[in-house]
């Protein structure tokens, strides 16, 4: 069976995208946001509905076909408490589970009364049969954006592996993984620009 490319923040599957491209900022983080060393600059912004925005930042030279790692910040509108979207999250990977035994996750509270982490593994195929495999670690937080808007923000870091590389990328997965974790607790959300 193959599946989409790209997670979405609300409902997980993942989206086949082209090259990064221009982006304007929609949520006062420009970029570069810096993460574990690697600065990430603004490559996509968007509204897929009203109140709900979500940006995405590649590292120099990354495209969205074929990136190995990549930031998500996102934010809606609204009455968001972080542990039901958790909830709702980790509802919809135990469902994929039947398709992708690959399927695992972690919930991690964050610093006290700053979120909860989902720390999650899934694959997928690209369309011409590729296997991939995605860990990703999401951090949601309430607050408000810089319109002074009540809702919910998402950080997230996502990793992939390719074809041949996901052995080794699984065996590295288990030794960076806390350390990546740690590294998404401790940035504030929404996050600074690096510069």
């Amino acid at each position: 069976m193959r599946f989409p490319l790209r997670l979405a923040a609300l409902a997980i599957g993942l989206l086949v995208l082209g090259p990064a491209s221009a982006a304007e900022d929609r949520l006062g983080v420009r970029g570069p946001i810096e993460f574990a060393g690697t600065p990430y600059a603004l490559a996509s912004a968007d509204e897929p509905q009203p109140g709900y925005v979500k940006q995405e930042y590649l590292p120099e030279g990354a495209t969205f076909d074929r990136y190995e790692t990549m930031m998500l910040v996102e934010f809606m509108e609204g009455d968001m408490k972080p542990a039901d979207i958790v909830r709702a999250q980790t509802q919809m990977l135990d469902e994929r589970r039947a398709m992708d035994p690959f399927v695992n996750y972690d919930i991690v509270l964050a610093n006290e009364g700053d979120g909860i982490i989902l720390d999650f593994l899934m694959s997928g195929e690209t369309e011409d049969g590729t296997r991939i495999a995605e860990w990703n670690a999401y951090r949601y937080v309430s607050g408000g954006n810089p319109e002074g808007k009540s809702g919910g923000w998402l950080v997230g870091f996502s990793r992939r592996a390719y074809g041949d590389d996901l052995t080794p990328f699984l065996e590295r997965l288990r030794s960076e993984r806390g350390a990546t974790v740690a590294t998404l607790a401790a940035l504030a959300v929404p996050p600074t620009s690096a510069d």
